[in-house]
């Protein structure tokens, strides 16, 4: 049988959490921070990719030519620091402006309102670079 062996870089961001691997829109396992992890798979084509939470990677499209091939793939996060940072600031500071400010809302809706916006945002942003980066090494 073919294999997918998956590397994951180590990374400060999302350290303690998994992301999610999906091999023909079907959950196959997990990935954690600093693994390499090997799946097993079949001759043909497949389509692959990473999530956590509500984020992704894009999907690729590989081809396995036969049941002996070893196909290597790595997975990196592209967040960094600052963007979290600035993005979580301008969903707090949406949240308490719509919050407070047009709604006249208390503070304890606004409070939850600041992590639904800041999920907003992050999500909004994310759309346009992917949180998740997949790719196939070559060896």
């Amino acid at each position: 049988m073919a294999a997918l062996i998956l590397k994951r870089p180590e990374k400060y961001i999302d350290k303690m959490r998994s992301y999610n691997v999906y091999l023909d829109h079907k959950k196959i396992g997990k990935i954690g921070n600093n693994q390499i992890k090997t799946f097993e798979l079949s001759s043909g084509k497949h389509t692959i990719d990473t999530r956590i939470d509500f984020l992704k990677s894009l999907s690729i499209d590989f081809e396995v030519q036969s049941a002996d091939s070893t196909v290597h793939m790595c997975v990196k996060n592209n967040a960094t620091l600052w963007e979290i940072g600035l993005v979580s600031a301008v969903g707090a500071f949406a949240s308490i402006f719509v919050f407070k400010h047009l709604i006249d809302a208390n503070w304890f809706l606004g409070f939850l309102g600041l992590f639904l916006f800041i999920g907003i945002v992050l999500k909004i942003y994310y759309s346009f670079k992917p949180y998740l980066t997949l790719e196939i090494e070559k060896k």
